[in-house]
């Protein structure tokens, strides 16, 4: 999302009318802490504000944002091709492969899952670029590395092949786009890799279906399924933005300070889980990226609560039970379990609650702006 500005109303309500917001910290105890770093991963693309002001004073405080008459634009998902359905059966299927490795000497094939250690050299100089040990790749057409696995059928076990690129246009160094690199690559492993038969009963079993045709048509109505939700996603985004831009309100910089402070401790979170370093919360609050979504993630839980107050809208047991039960699929539990791990985990059983209102909220206010889906003959190819 854009940032909107502090102020988008004329006469914008006054920082003496918002109360102190407040926060929670999960902590050190472990749970609590592997617990709130699975959250925050599940709730990664969810604009939380994390220092859990207002609930109560949105209504006295603060005019309502107006959504009715709004038309939001957007793509229809595109049909599902026959290529993209093999591509999905092709990784579904990967994990029941034979494998065989290939004797010293033999030759590599089209398919085969490698080994390699390489050396990449510029080719218009020799300039050294890069080397890389014992990596694994797939003997296929790769876009990112174009010629390069492919190039390696026919070479032997063993043995030492060079090889050359071209790097694609859009290759991530812009100084080597387009630009030729030799390889010299060490081949230290290849298994030969036998599908399996596709329309045996053993297979399909293990698949969870009857008849290959089902297996087909229960992957294209997933890849469909995905690409409505993308388009869904798209809204949801569009909408926060309208609720943030109309919001007549302007957020405390004591407030953006404290969100920047919340935003540092879910990170924490995740970093002390995965024992990364953690840098100093000063840093993030120098940082003008970071503050510009702390205000806009607090524009929006604003305008979200505003628009609540005003329509009489309470978030009922039902959707904290719904992303109950969503997140323990997710997280590949039971809902008593997962309710029993929340009662001892405050921080976490707090983010949660915070997540279903949020959820509630952006429905209720999905519902009152008009969706508007271009017709696939209309969008350009």
């Amino acid at each position: 999302m854009s940032r909107p500005p502090s102020s988008v109303s004329p006469r914008p309500e006054p920082a003496a009318a918002l109360p102190a917001a407040h926060a929670t910290d999960p902590g050190t105890d472990a749970a609590n802490l592997e617990l709130c770093a699975a959250l925050e991963e599940h709730f990664e693309e969810l604009p939380l504000a994390r220092s859990r002001p207002l609930h109560d004073l949105a209504a006295s405080t603060m005019k309502a944002p107006v959504l009715a008459g709004q038309v939001l634009s957007l793509p229809a998902p595109p049909p599902i091709t026959e290529e993209e359905v093999l591509e999905r059966f092709a990784e579904l299927a990967d994990p029941f492969f034979q494998e065989r490795e290939r004797a010293p000497g033999e030759p590599v094939e089209l398919g085969d899952a490698v080994l390699v250690s390489w050396e990449a050299v510029l080719g218009d100089g020799g300039t050294p670029l890069a080397r890389e040990q014992q990596v694994e790749g797939r003997v296929a057409p790769d876009p990112r590395l174009p010629g390069f696995f492919e190039g390696l059928v026919g070479k032997k076990v063993g043995a030492r092949a060079k090889l050359s690129c071209v790097m694609p246009e859009d290759f991530s160094e812009p100084d080597m786009r387009a630009r030729r690199v030799d390889f010299t690559v060490d081949i230290h492993q290849a298994l030969e890799r036998k599908p399996p038969n596709a329309e045996s009963p053993e297979f399909l079993q293990a698949l969870g279906y009857d008849t290959l045709p089902s297996v087909m048509d229960a992957l294209g109505q997933h890849a469909m399924d995905e690409r409505t939700q993308e388009v869904a996603h798209q809204a949801r985004m569009q909408v926060y933005d309208l609720l943030a831009q109309k919001l007549e309100t302007v957020v405390p910089m004591e407030w953006v300070d404290l969100e920047v402070r919340e935003q540092w401790k879910a990170w924490r979170t995740l970093a002390q889980v995965n024992g990364e370093p953690v840098e100093e919360v000063e840093e993030w609050l120098a940082d003008p990226d970071l503050r510009a979504e702390a205000e806009l993630r607090l524009r929006l839980e604003l305008a979200l609560q505003a628009v609540c107050a005003r329509d009489k809208v309470k978030s009922g047991p039902e959707y904290e039970a719904q992303l109950l039960e969503a997140l323990a699929e997710a997280l590949e539990t039971e809902v008593p379990g997962l309710k029993a791990e929340l009662a001892r985990a405050p921080a976490a059983e707090a983010l949660v609650k915070k997540a279903a209102w949020f959820l509630h909220a952006t429905e209720h206010a999905m519902g009152q702006v008009e969706i508007r889906l271009a017709e696939p003959s209309a969008q350009e190819p």
